[in-house]
């Protein structure tokens, strides 16, 4: 213990001396230690942290497929989840659930929750506890079963303080009374579930609509069944129901998936794995650079420790010295770093908000704060070593002469300092074209046309009560109330509602028949995604009306059933032809009626914007009533959120108990769409720009390192006649070689590392010339303009001084 403690006063000191390497040292590892740190704790709670699930290895999801359409994590229909729950032997026990909204009444004011609905078993699957009364009981997910309510803890604490009292209360949800059995363990409030605030059952509908695929299905897997058997099961009774309900089945099938695996899709798991590889490699270029500064230290220090070894200093003892210093510098920098994570992590939550839920769950807690100790004790091995392995075993003749240039400063001194140089170009290159290739897909997708003008438009939501609101007529006359109010409010322009504001797309396409031709087969089935509209919705967005008419008030209940069609949809359906004159009926319902196509108009962009088919068919609201509406004001010469008041105002005078929900602007819709991959190219963009710096760095250093130790050399040559610019440009042709060394297998990285993320790219080649030809441009301009500085530097070398014996 005595020689730690005189070890490490002794490592003190000398870093004391040192003021300038030590910040420079710390700031670089700092940098590449607080991105690994932040990414881990996003990464942590996905892949390795306990899920809100007791057994995640015996629990399983159930997806819906549709193999002809590359479509493999479908939910399925209450019906279809009760005919798996008789019929599979796979599971122990199945659960379902579903998201909803309810209106909360009868308190000081009127609040719309946020509501999952669950089976009654839901919770003893994922084996979620109740720490306040009860969880749901068997029945009470049936039609008919009393109305009961479990709060989340997160409400609980927000509405009602955490007031155990709560429980056996009454809640008013959509008009009805709900007893308040208990309340879930925070745990449970995990990803896209911390924003559900009251559960209630999902009540368990023989005859509920087969088409109406909304509900995540999970289940516990039987003992010593895996989830590919269970898959070999489900596939089975999927071809079962496709025999028995070939009008919705046809082409359908059922699988099995993993808990882990269900929280990301391919790309996103794609995408988690390239972040991990890239931080990585920011930390080895920090690690690197830091290890080329303590090289060069050790070469300024080479008298000193020739001294320390002359009086008896063993090698052991000086590189545990050595060790001790590149510890502290580890320690110091994963401080540091660990603040500079704090703050990314915020960082990004704030720009990212609730457009991409996973990014809530990062957190700086006990396992991060671990992760980051172990770098701190694990980096010093990648930085430190190398240099006190050389350092340790000093030149004493060539370090104890006056004249001694060489110390650690000879040809393996050198060698060692080049590999380091050609291992950061080569990782900086890699991580500037992974960078590049994800900033043009972003950027593609941000320049990806939308199809309408979103500019100073006001949007909310109003979802109407299905129990007060069960009639058509009155559905259609309160939302038409709404509109004719909106309309008349000073500061408002146009108005209209729709089903599904543009872009958010919340239900999937729906299948459609065009009349006078045979109903396709599911994998070929016309698919569309549907919006209820009233007149003028299309005025209001400036999408464009291409043939035909528009939608008018004279579409009513009792007029000729139409529709309208998007471009895309009239070019594929109807190649050749005319779509306006055409008949449609939506869904696969054979008594539906039938619409009259009356108008093609512009395409406007779906959910996804890299999906190929934006089919969109539009119609009128008056002859498809929906209980939910998104409200569209333009507002006219004033900021459009200044008609918030005023409109929850005309909503409530017309029903005291109806909230509006999800007020936004449509700028800051599409600002939110674009959030998470705003928050990519900047994290990207900093690991390029990092790694750009520490590649300049590195050169400089190696190359500046070089003719500080050559100054002899240089001396001669130019004494001997050598011109200026033939030696700045020996010096160079140095710096030049390893930059290429460096590119060429950077180049050959990325190339393997581009085919690896092709499935995030969007309108560009993995191999895109313009990134793989002006990324190596700028990684050799940056590099070479930092080796001009110690080439200008060697060409102006005195050769009277260089040569002067001191």
């Amino acid at each position: 213990m005595a020689t730690l403690s005189q070890d490490l006063r002794f490592s003190f000191r000398s870093l004391r001396k040192n003021p300038g390497f030590f910040t420079v040292a710390v700031f670089t590892l700092a940098l590449g230690i607080g991105v690994n740190t932040a990414i881990f704790s996003l990464v942590y709670p996905i892949f390795f942290s306990k899920l809100p699930i007791e057994d995640p290895e015996r629990v399983a999801f159930v997806r819906a497929t549709r193999p002809q359409l590359s479509e493999d994590r479908l939910r399925l229909s209450i019906p279809d989840f009760l005919d798996l729950r008789e019929r599979s032997r796979s599971f122990d026990s199945l659960a379902a659930m579903d998201v909803t909204s309810h209106i909360l009444t009868g308190g000081d004011e009127v609040l719309r929750l946020n509501g999952s609905l669950a089976t009654s078993n839901l919770f003893d699957v994922w084996g979620v506890s109740v720490i306040r009364g009860r969880g749901f009981l068997p029945g009470e997910d049936q039609p008919g079963a009393a109305k009961v309510a479990l709060l989340s803890h997160g409400f609980w604490d927000r509405h009602f303080g955490s007031d155990p009292a709560v429980v056996g209360d009454t809640l008013h949800l959509d008009g009805e009374k709900h007893t308040v059995i208990g309340v879930l363990a925070p745990e449970i409030e995990f990803g896209t579930l911390a924003t559900t605030e009251v559960w209630t059952p999902l009540l368990l509908d023989r005859d509920a609509d087969r088409d109406a695929a909304t509900l995540l299905v999970t289940g516990l897997l039987a003992n010593d069944t895996t989830v590919e058997q269970a898959s070999e099961e489900l596939a089975a009774i999927g071809r079962q129901l496709a025999d028995e309900h070939p009008e919705t089945h046809t082409g359908r099938g059922l699988r099995a998936e993993a808990t882990r695996d269900a929280l990301f899709d391919d790309s996103g798991r794609v995408l988690i794995v390239l972040m991990l590889l890239t931080v990585g490699m920011v930390l080895l270029i920090a690690c690197a650079n830091v290890a080329n500064l303590m090289l060069a230290r050790s070469g300024a220090r080479g008298k000193e420790i020739a001294v320390r070894t002359a009086l008896g200093a063993g090698r052991l003892k000086l590189l545990r010295q050595l060790m001790m210093e590149g510890a502290l510098i580890a320690l110091a920098a994963a401080a540091a770093g660990l603040g500079l994570a704090w703050g990314l992590t915020r960082w990004l939550i704030a720009i990212v908000g609730d457009s991409e839920p996973v990014f809530r769950l990062m957190r700086i807690d006990g396992n991060v704060l671990v992760f980051t100790l172990i770098i701190a004790l694990a980096t010093p091995l990648a930085f430190a070593l190398v240099p006190a392995l050389r350092a340790s075993r000093p030149d004493l003749q060539g370090a104890l002469r006056d004249a001694g240039e060489r110390g650690n400063s000879g040809p393996r001194g050198w060698r060692s300092r080049a590999v380091l140089v050609v291992a950061q170009v080569a990782m900086a290159l890699v991580l500037m074209l992974v960078a590049g290739l994800l900033i043009r897909t972003i950027i593609n997708l941000q320049r990806h046309p939308t199809g309408f003008d979103a500019a100073d438009l006001l949007t909310l939501r109003i979802e109407l009560p299905q129990n007060k609101y069960g009639d058509d007529d009155r559905v259609l006359r309160f939302f038409e109330q709404v509109l004719e109010g909106a309309e008349a409010l000073p500061g408002a322009g146009e108005a209209a509602l729709v089903s599904h504001r543009p872009t958010l797309g919340a239900e999937p396409r729906l299948p459609f028949v065009i009349e006078g031709r045979p109903e396709p087969e599911e994998a070929e089935t016309q698919r569309a995604y549907r919006f209820t509209v009233t007149p003028g919705f299309h005025s209001l967005m400036k999408i464009p009306l291409l043939r035909g008419r528009a939608l008018s008030t004279t579409d009513t209940a009792e007029a000729v059933p139409v529709a309208l069609v998007s471009e895309t949809a009239a070019a594929l359906y109807w190649p050749g032809e005319d779509a306006v004159g055409q008949r449609i009926r939506l869904g696969r319902d054979a008594n539906g009626p039938w619409r009259l196509v009356v108008g093609v108009v512009g395409d406007v962009q779906g959910p996804d914007p890299t999906e190929p088919d934006v089919s969109q068919i539009y119609v009128p609201h008056t002859q498809d009533a929906q209980l939910a509406m998104a409200l569209m004001v333009h507002g006219r010469g004033s900021e459009p959120t200044a008609l918030v008041a005023p409109i929850r105002r005309l909503v409530q005078g017309l029903d005291a108990e109806q909230p509006i929900g999800d007020v936004r602007t449509m700028e800051q819709i599409l600002a939110d769409n674009s959030a998470t991959g705003f928050a990519f190219i900047t994290l990207f963009s900093v690991f390029a720009g990092f790694a750009l710096l520490m590649a300049a760095m590195g050169i400089y250093g190696v190359m500046a390192y070089a003719v500080s130790r050559r100054l002899r050399e240089i001396g001669i040559r130019m004494a001997l006649g050598a011109r200026t610019h033939d030696v700045g440009a020996m010096v160079l042709r140095q710096g030049a070689l390893l930059l290429a060394i460096g590119s060429v297998l950077g180049l050959g990285g990325g190339l393997l590392i581009s085919r690896f993320m092709a499935g995030l790219l969007f309108e560009i080649n993995p191999v895109d010339p313009v990134v793989f030809v002006s990324v190596p441009l700028v990684l050799a301009a940056v590099g070479l303009l930092a080796n001009a500085v110690p080439a200008w530097r060697a060409a102006r070398v005195d050769p009277v001084r260089s040569l002067r014996i001191e």
